[in-house]
This record gives structure tokens, sequence and C-alpha cells, in this order.
């Protein structure tokens, strides 16, 4: 695939962002979305910019809560967006045009990181445009439009594809790709880090077992993969596991009020002129999940007349993250929780939702294909 066919994959995606969240794009310099999230997110962004420029070696000790140390890992500190800002702050940016940019950036640069997956999967431009599309635009984007690292999402399918290269051809920097994704996508977001971990292990495994020919070389690209991240990650741990040291784990009922249950995707978020009523029946704050009823629909075509051995592996990948997504509502994550406690420090588990939509997006470009077979000349 060349730069040039991405470079436009990425206009139409673009123009598709603008659409979604029109008029944002229009006042790029002087509104955000009506949360206070934007505003904390402006905060954490400037004061990486200072960190680095001025004491890189107390990046967490931000200016809040004086003299607590290690601040900045009290919430997610999007250390990979800062980075990414830190020129732009240098430069006199405007604070909010900067914030404005990252978050339709995170929009569209998961667009582009599923059409790369989806297209190595079906080898179809057509519905590796229809997978990125559904998720840009599954509704829970729109439900957390005020979270700029929700928003950044595309080092899940990323890792997924290298996950894909690293099986099939056994491939050293494939694997070391899986682990670089990984790291990317915890700095970016802290609870998408996480997931995305867990379901890499599953996607790998299930990947292997479909083709246990390529067990032997794979499983060293693999464990490369898995090290790599493991070295990686641990640095940008260590705040967060002091923290929960200092401040201890989450309230039980906490965790549980945002642990989704299966009735949250019927909801919709109130904006919705189709589905906008289901939000206050099905759902309540963080637990907006409706993946789409054409997501959905399109899914189910990736199983009709007969699905490929990939669909089932992505319908199991999908099913596992909606299971996680479940929190403490299920005895299996009850059992994870009792033997890896760090897991407590996890306010919100049903953001494990993304995963199954990136899951779900790709078994509805394998159903796009199915269409395109019985009915396309």
């Amino acid at each position: 695939m060349s730069r040039l066919h991405l470079a436009r994959v990425a206009v139409i995606l673009t123009l598709l962002v603008c659409a979604l969240t029109w008029p944002q794009c229009l006042h790029l310099g002087t509104q955000f979305a009506w949360h206070n999230d934007p505003q904390f997110s402006i905060w954490r962004l400037a004061w990486i910019a200072h960190a680095l420029r001025v004491d890189p070696g107390h990046l967490f000790d931000a200016n809040i809560f004086y003299p607590a140390r290690q601040t900045l890992a009290y919430s997610d500190a999007t250390l990979f967006e800062g980075a990414i800002a830190a020129p732009l702050f240098w430069m006199g940016a405007p604070p909010v045009v900067i914030y404005n940019l990252l978050l339709l950036t995170g929009f569209v640069g998961s667009g582009v990181a599923m059409f790369v997956l989806v297209h190595h999967v079906t080898k179809n431009d057509d519905a590796a445009l229809v997978g990125a599309a559904i998720f840009v635009m599954v509704p829970y984007r729109i439900e957390h439009f005020g979270h700029l690292e929700l928003q950044w999402a595309m080092w899940i399918p990323l890792a997924f594809w290298a996950l894909h290269h690293a099986v099939d051809e056994g491939s050293w920097r494939f694997g070391a790709l899986a682990g670089i994704f990984l790291w990317l996508q915890t700095l970016s977001c802290v609870y998408y880090g996480v997931f995305l971990a867990f379901m890499m292990a599953l996607l790998g495994t299930l990947l292997v077992v479909s083709k246990p020919q390529r067990l032997r070389a794979a499983l060293l690209p693999l464990a490369l993969g898995a090290l790599l991240a493991a070295m990686l990650t641990t640095p940008y741990a260590m705040p967060y596991l002091e923290a929960a040291r200092s401040l201890g784990p989450r309230d039980a009922e906490e965790i549980a009020r945002y642990s989704a249950r299966p009735i949250n995707y019927l909801a919709a978020p109130s904006g919705n002129w189709i589905w906008g009523w289901t939000g206050e029946r099905f759902g309540g704050a963080e637990l907006i999940l409706l993946p789409g009823v054409i997501a959905v629909a399109l899914g189910v075509a990736a199983f009709v007349p007969r699905a490929r051995s990939l669909a089932w592996i992505y319908a199991a990948v999908c099913a596992a993250a909606v299971e996680l997504s479940l929190g403490t509502h299920t005895r299996m994550n009850a059992w994870l929780f009792t033997h890896l406690p760090l897991l407590a420090g996890l306010r919100v588990w049903a953001r494990c939702s993304i995963v199954a939509y990136c899951a779900l997006a790709v078994l509805s470009a394998i159903g796009v294909v199915h269409i395109e077979r019985q009915f396309v000349p």
C-alpha cells in the first residue's frame, strides 16, 4: 500500500470527521466540547510542554496538590499527545487550537490505522474504508468527544496488524512493532493500553492456533514484542504504581458503577437523531455503548454464507472485549481483580468496549466482502 494511497484515505476520513463533528472544524481556536475534560487536557498538554523544556526529570511532579509528588499520575498523563503538542506550545500556538487539532487527529488517525488493518485482512479497498468509517463513527466516540485520550485509539488496529504479520511471516520486525504499538497506546491512553495487552495476548494465541504450522516461526517474534512492550512500559508505569500506593485502590462501588452491563450496548448518545431516546433508558455516564446497527448488521454478514476462521477469531476478540468491559459484574473479571490487584486502579472498565468496536469493524469489513461477492457482478 503506497503512501499516496494512505494520504487519499486520510483526506476522505478527515472530511468524514469534519462532517461528524460539525461545526467543530470551524471553531478550532475558540470552542471545545461542553465538559471539564478539555480544560483538564489543555492543562496536561501545557504542563508536559513546560516540564520537557524546563525540568524533564520531574515531568510527573505536576503543579497540583503540592507538596505531593508524581501528581501527573493521578490521571492519565497523555504523554504521547503531550510530546506531540510540546513544539506547538513552544512556538506560541494557541492552546485551544493545539487541543482541537490533537482531538481531531485522534479520530482521523484511528480511521487510517483501521484501514491498514482491514486492508491487510481483506485485500479490499471498499471493505477497508467501511471498516475505517465504522471505527471513526462509532457512537462511543461522540459520547466521549470531550475526552482527548479516548480518541487516540489508532495503536489498537496497528498492534493487531503487526500481530498478523508476526504470525504469518515469523517476522522479528513485526513482533517488535507489535510491542512498540502496545507501548505507544499506553502512552496515549493508559486504559486502552491495559485492555490492548489482554486482547493482543488473545488474538496472538488464536492466530497461532488457527495456523499451528506457524507456531515455531512466530513464537520468538511474539515473545520479543511482549518483552519489548514490558521494558518500554515499565518506566512509565512506575509513577502510577507510586500513586496507587499513596492513594490506595479505587472504591469498589465506583468501579462497579462504571462497569458495563449488556443492556448498555443498546444505549446511544442523546444527540443521536434516531436512537437518542435509548441513552437514558439503557445507559448512563460512561455507559453509552451502542456499536451501531449498520456495523452489527455488516458484522453478521461476515458469517453468511460461510465464515472464514478469521471471522470467528475476531468474533472471539469482540466477545472477550465486551466481557472485559463488564468489569466487576462477571466472575471472570472478579478473578482477575483478585489475582492482579493493580487492575483495581482502573475506574471505567466499560472503556474496554473500544477493542470490541475495533474487532467489530474488522467483522463488518469481512461482511462487506461477502456482500460484494454475492451481489456485485
